[in-house]
């Protein structure tokens, strides 16, 4: 059975015994602008990635609905990096891994099938934002 790229890296998440928290229901998993040191891995649950603009409103990148990274952006060295926007919960509860950006990019360098998955998130990611921006 050949594995999906998602299913490979919850598989290998699994295998290391990344922890995993839980967040409820319109409840904040990061705040755009904030520095964190953590990867997150959707698990399960709804999430929604938003920006506050100038004036205030919210402006709604993506929704999230299937299992996939949230964190990612930004170099692979430093231990924390600035969030590039909002992830609230829109489920009732929504389930991630947690992992230290560093180890995570550790794993990534040191497995070329995660390398792959990290290549193709990125152009993924890249588009599906440069998208939504030019619409608005």
């Amino acid at each position: 059975m050949v594995l999906t790229d998602i299913e490979f890296l919850i598989n290998f998440l699994e295998e290391r015994h990344v922890p995993k928290i839980k967040k409820t229901r319109h409840t904040y998993l990061t705040y755009h602008g904030l520095e964190e040191r953590y990867t997150y891995v959707l698990i399960n649950g709804i999430i929604k990635n938003s920006i506050i603009l100038q004036d205030g409103r919210e402006y709604n990148i993506s929704y999230i609905t299937k299992p996939d990274v949230i964190s990612l952006l930004r170099d692979e060295v430093s231990k924390y990096t600035e969030q590039p926007f909002n992830v609230r919960i829109e489920s009732d509860e929504a389930t991630f891994f947690q992992i230290d950006r560093v180890t995570f990019w550790n794993y990534v360098n040191s497995t070329p099938e995660l390398g792959d998955y990290v290549k193709n998130y990125y152009r993924k990611n890249y588009l599906k934002t440069s998208i939504a921006f030019s619409e608005w």
